[in-house]
């Protein structure tokens, strides 16, 4: 129990210690840029509850040209883990 005492420890201590909110700022800075210049794919979860899909809408606005939104139904913040299944059809359509 020791050892699981000390993790636990350690990654509170991380946490209290990381600057999410630059973090975020940074992110938040890359996701609005409009210089993106190769093609991207967002197969994002519709039902994410950490990144909710208007932020890949936005992303998406700003940058048109190259970036192709496939929102996955039914799947969370990992849709491939969720829906493996359409994110490899997301994929196929997008390179084929």
């Amino acid at each position: 129990h020791s050892c699981i005492s000390f993790v636990f420890v350690a990654l509170l201590e991380a946490a209290r210690k990381a600057n999410f909110q630059d973090v975020l700022s940074r992110i938040s800075a890359g996701f609005s840029s409009n210089s993106w210049d190769k093609p991207i794919l967002l197969a994002w979860g519709e039902s994410d509850k950490y990144l909710p899909l208007s932020i890949a809408e936005e992303f998406k606005k700003n940058n048109p040209s190259v970036v192709k939104l496939k929102p996955i139904e039914g799947a969370g913040h990992m849709p491939q883990e969720d829906w493996p299944e359409k994110v490899v059809a997301a994929l196929n359509s997008f390179l084929y």
